[in-house]
């Protein structure tokens, strides 16, 4: 009896799952995302970022723009990998401007909740004062 109705789970989840054992579909991060970044410092920054990732891969690209209220932004090129368990890691270099000569390399960790649509997680300044904080995006 514990056999059959082992079985009959077993097809009921595959069944489910279209046959591949796992409920959970992967997630494409293509698209039009925005949110916000809190940089420890103090202040908030506003994010617009652009995504795109090809089918059935795990890294994707896109630009990442911040703008801070006191009218300054700063376009950032993404290079990106969605990793296991929805782990997203994002690393971007800074695009050089007339005011930013330095081209500083910024990286960010989050997770993705494929449900909301949204991915949560801290980033990292790599320069001669490291900067740190938390930031979050939401597919637009």
């Amino acid at each position: 009896m514990r056999r059959t109705v082992f079985a009959a789970l077993t097809l009921l989840v595959a069944g489910l799952c279209g046959g591949t054992g796992t409920a959970v579909a992967a997630f494409n991060v293509t698209g039009h995302w925005v949110g916000s970044a809190h940089p420890t410092t103090g202040g908030v920054v506003t994010l617009t970022a652009d995504f795109t990732q090809e089918q059935d891969a795990s890294t994707f690209t896109g630009t990442v723009v911040g703008s801070t209220h006191s009218g300054g932004t700063t376009t950032l090129v993404v290079n990106g990998v969605l990793g296991p368990e929805t782990k997203v890691r994002i690393k971007v270099h800074m695009t050089l401007t007339p005011t930013d000569p330095v081209g500083r390399v910024v990286s960010m960790k989050g997770t993705l909740n494929s449900r909301t649509k949204t991915i949560r997680g801290t980033f990292v300044t790599h320069d001669e004062k490291m900067h740190h904080g938390s930031f979050k995006l939401v597919e637009a």
